[in-house]
């Protein structure tokens, strides 16, 4: 017997084929997670250099939304994906350092988000 499988068994497949580093928030974001089934870890400078777990919301101004805090987390300069081992509220000594995309991912990315947004009517104003 088959186990059913949901319609995204593998959801966002060109945000994790990005790479496991630390991505650079001006250059790129999770946008095919339309669906914030990913959990990522995020730093933002205004957050007194806290590592915190954070879903991507497309959908919502705040992109960045911190379930336990209930709050939009802005000023996201660096992101990744999340693992089971990630803790929230991790304090750093620094920043940490952007590691650059798998290249073919970025770009397969980057064309999607292209098309995503030419389909849904998103304009870039809406993203700032």
């Amino acid at each position: 017997m088959k186990k059913a499988m949901g319609p995204w068994p593998h959801p966002a497949p060109m945000v994790r084929a990005l790479g496991a580093g630390w991505m650079d928030a001006n250059q790129v974001q999770p946008w095919e997670d339309t669906d914030s089934r990913l959990r990522y870890v995020v730093y933002s400078p205004p957050y007194l250099g806290a590592l915190l777990v954070c879903r991507f919301d497309l959908s919502s101004p705040a992109r960045w939304w911190h379930d336990g805090m209930q709050v939009g987390v802005s000023g996201v300069t660096l992101w990744r994906l999340a693992d089971s081992t990630d803790q929230d509220f991790i304090e750093l000594d620094s920043a940490p350092i952007a590691t650059p995309p798998n290249a073919d991912a970025l770009a397969q990315l980057l064309h999607w988000w292209s098309w995503y947004r030419h389909y849904k009517g998103i304009d870039g104003s809406e993203l700032e």
